[in-house]
């Protein structure tokens, strides 16, 4: 009998603390109809990737990064309009692309908002489908949107028409970059065309004229750029390569390059070379670089690969010489 009056303050205090607890848990367990599913009239689509990078160079401390982890939402409003909204969450500045498309016709569309500038075919390739880690400099230097570190990217509208064998672009742009208000009271123009002959080539030219102002209130300094390209798929090989030529004030410049790609198994194992040349001409910058790219893609998934690339860099512009630098980078993506 007096063992179990021991017991007894511990059961009732057990019983106390299951009642507590029962009593804790059951908003948790109550199914709540108050809160609404979210539900899309038309298709809406969410994706995204994310990239781990290693990079080594010359006998610099080598160093792991995350260069780039992006979501994408895919939508639409109506059938005749789509939008599509893409966010870093990597580096800043967050937002990259916030575009409303409208379709005017079978054939076109008119884009506003924020996206890539329609030049140069390696500039407007997402960065998830890169053949290479990193951009050719020539594309980095000179591309519009790119050369003011803005990922390629402005403010604008441009309107598309796309055929079985043409695509035309023509657009009006801020000039200023990325999540940016215009610097001047001028309005840059891009143009682009790409031509479609054969299932397998494509052949295309890009126009760029505008003014570019560092910050408001800056006498605005002349920026033009044309550029050439072309892309030949076949049997398992790709070969593409670019041509620009760019006018920023009295600077003049440019450059190009060529990729070469073969697939030794289909969507799964591919390897590519890559030669790439930058030219400056001024009084102030003068200088050519020239870069030579050996790599290798393992794709797990259409959207999750393994990349590895030796570039051997030559650098005479800024007085490095010549570099090796070893970079791999693994991406997965949904």
């Amino acid at each position: 009998m007096k063992s179990m009056r021991k017991r007894q303050p511990a059961g009732r205090w057990a019983v106390l603390l299951l009642g507590l607890a029962l009593c804790a848990a059951a908003p948790a367990l109550a199914e709540d109809k108050s809160v609404p599913s979210v539900q899309a009239p038309l298709p809406l689509k969410l994706s995204g990737f994310a990239q781990v990078q290693y990079t080594h160079e010359g006998s610099s401390t080598d160093t792991l990064t995350i260069p780039r982890g992006r979501f994408t939402l895919d939508g639409q409003i109506t059938k005749s309009i789509h939008y599509k909204i893409q966010v870093e969450i990597a580096k800043s500045p967050a937002l990259l692309d916030m575009m409303i498309d409208l379709s005017l016709f079978k054939e076109g569309l008119l884009r506003l908002g924020q996206f890539k500038v329609p030049f140069s075919q390696e500039s407007l390739t997402p960065a998830s489908d890169h053949d290479m880690i990193n951009l050719p400099r020539s594309v980095q230097a000179l591309s519009p949107g790119r050369d003011i570190n803005a990922s390629g990217r402005d403010i604008g509208a441009y309107v598309l028409v796309r055929t079985s064998g043409l695509d035309l672009y023509a657009g009006l742009f801020n000039g200023a970059g990325i999540n940016k208000a215009d610097t001047n009271t001028q309005k840059d123009l891009a143009g682009r065309l790409v031509l479609t002959p054969l299932q397998a080539l494509k052949l295309g030219g890009s126009v760029y004229k505008g003014y570019y102002s560092a910050q408001s209130g800056q006498a605005p300094a002349g920026r033009d750029r044309a550029g050439l390209e072309m892309a030949l798929n076949s049997a398992g090989f790709t070969l593409r390569g670019e041509y620009i030529l760019a006018k920023d004030g009295v600077v003049s410049s440019r450059g190009g390059y060529a990729i070469l790609g073969y697939s030794f198994v289909p969507d799964k194992l591919q390897a590519v070379v890559r030669f790439d040349s930058l030219d400056k001409k001024s009084g102030q910058t003068p200088g050519r670089n020239e870069t030579w790219t050996l790599g290798l893609n393992w794709f797990f998934a259409p959207k999750t690969k393994f990349q590895v690339n030796l570039e051997f860099n030559r650098d005479d512009e800024s007085g490095k010489g010549n570099t090796t630098t070893v970079v791999a980078l693994f991406q997965a993506g949904f």
